[in-house]
């Protein structure tokens, strides 16, 4: 099998010694300049137009940018079918080991879902997925969950009773792969990130939900990635909002099993106790990053009029590191606190103290966030480049500012502040956005009709 590797760093390093032995490496490809014309392990460094003139079966792309190198590589009209990444591991090293908590594959009466995740991270599409899961275990469906990677979701799942597999290879042929899909009713996909697996799945002839969380990705796919999966049948997507569905129709043109299916938030109530003189709290929450827009957040609030400052404070929550400008700004300005990262469970906590949510997001299919702010009755801000805007009325149950509008995000600020109880109508008008899409017994229905649908479906 002769193969191309585009990146000849340290990541080769590290997966060389289980590459299989089957596998002749022809040529590495590389966008550092200062690599072209060298040599690793006896074999040439190119630069990546190069590989027009190889003769290969496929090119394997190691290396965290593969989504970029993917968009390189089309540019030179090389065929999608001959590329890999590293979600395609097993194409040149030996699968890892797969790891079972739990007990999986059980005999049983009940109607059976095995659910894929790309990861176990606490954050949005993660967490939804668990509640999901957590939903229909409630229903009496038997779960097994798969996720490619570890992390703290899994012990909470356990705690439910609901099995997990860690399988960092998914592919066609892979053992454990066909026994859980043998054991399965219907399979259940989640987020953007696993097309791969979707098409994988196509070959077992089994019912498969695609729950699609966001669109950030969507310019890294394939042009015919939704024609050959809908073409293919048995695979129904769903969007996590009309956002992400407009995204997907605008790249696709027609996607007709693409259906909405919002996500449902356990309700609980921390209402904030009000003192004398005390500051309006707005925060902005999520994982720091150029996409959720903190840049914006901090860059409004140095140019917020002093009068106004001295009646609130800025929270900035979520893990990552801040831009060296923002970093410069928070160090002149007191009035940003910088939270950092807060577990998922210790949330209400936060709710409880602040006032405003801000969602500056460039782009959040469905930012939870926000959700869980409304659930409280706080005031919501938000980009009209967010999914929640679609439920968001202007002015009456929370405000909506133009993608990355400083100006505007200023205005909305300082009309909170100086109508202190409009403001305060606007908080309470709020909750009802949560109850009519995002309350449990909404989203308990939906996805119970989802299932049955889908088991329906897979029996006729």
């Amino acid at each position: 099998m002769r193969v191309v590797i585009f990146g000849a760093g340290k990541m080769f390093q590290i997966v060389k010694k289980n590459i299989k032995k089957e596998i002749e490496i022809v040529a590495f490809l590389d966008n550092d300049t200062t690599k072209w014309g060298d040599q690793l392990d006896n074999i040439p460094i190119l630069a990546p137009h190069q590989v027009i003139e190889l003769e290969y079966d496929y090119i394997f792309l190691l290396s965290n940018y593969y989504l970029d190198m993917r968009l390189q590589l089309r540019s030179l009209r090389i065929p999608e079918e001959k590329v890999f990444d590293l979600n395609h591991m097993e194409k040149i090293r030996m699968p890892e080991p797969v790891q079972c908590y739990g007990e999986v594959l059980e005999e049983t009466k009940k109607k059976k879902i095995v659910i894929f995740s790309h990861a176990l991270s606490s954050t949005g599409a993660q967490n939804v997925l668990y509640i999901a899961a957590s939903v229909l275990q409630q229903k009496g469906y038997s779960l097994i969950v798969v996720s490619r990677t570890d992390g703290e979701l899994k012990e909470r799942f356990l705690k439910q009773k609901i099995p997990i597999i860690i399988m960092r290879d998914i592919f066609l042929g892979q053992e454990k792969l066909n026994e859980l899909v043998d054991w399965a009713d219907v399979v259940f996909v989640n987020t953007l990130w696993l097309d791969y697996v979707v098409e994988e799945l196509q070959g077992f002839g089994k019912k498969i939900i695609w729950w699609i969380h966001e669109t950030g990705a969507l310019q890294y796919l394939s042009d015919s990635l939704f024609s050959h999966i809908t073409e293919m049948g048995g695979t129904s997507i769903y969007a996590v909002s009309p956002l992400v569905k407009r995204k997907i129709i605008q790249k696709y043109e027609e996607s007709p099993y693409l259906y909405e299916l919002l996500y449902g938030l356990p309700r609980y109530y921390a209402e904030k106790v009000s003192l004398p003189n005390e500051k309006k709290i707005f925060a902005i929450i999520g994982g720091i990053a150029r996409i959720k827009g903190q840049d914006i957040f901090v860059k409004a609030v140095e140019q917020l009029p002093e009068l106004y400052k001295n009646k609130a404070e800025f929270w900035i929550i979520g893990g990552g590191k801040l831009g060296e400008e923002e970093e410069h700004i928070i160090e002149k300005n007191p009035l940003i606190k910088v939270k950092g990262k807060i577990e998922n469970q210790k949330m209400p906590e936060i709710y409880k103290q602040i006032d405003i949510v801000v969602c500056c997001s460039r782009e959040d299919a469905m930012p939870v966030a926000v959700t869980e702010g409304c659930m409280n009755g706080k005031i919501a801000i938000v980009s009209d480049a967010t999914g929640i805007a679609e439920y968001v009325v202007n002015g009456q149950n929370g405000f909506i500012f133009q993608n990355e509008n400083i100006g505007q995000l200023i205005e909305i600020i300082k009309e909170i502040l100086d109508q202190e109880e409009r403001a305060k109508q606007i908080g309470e008008a709020s909750k009802e956005i949560y109850e009519k899409y995002f309350s449990m017994e909404v989203f308990e229905r939906n996805l119970v009709r989802v299932i049955e649908d889908s088991i329906v479906e897979s029996i006729d």
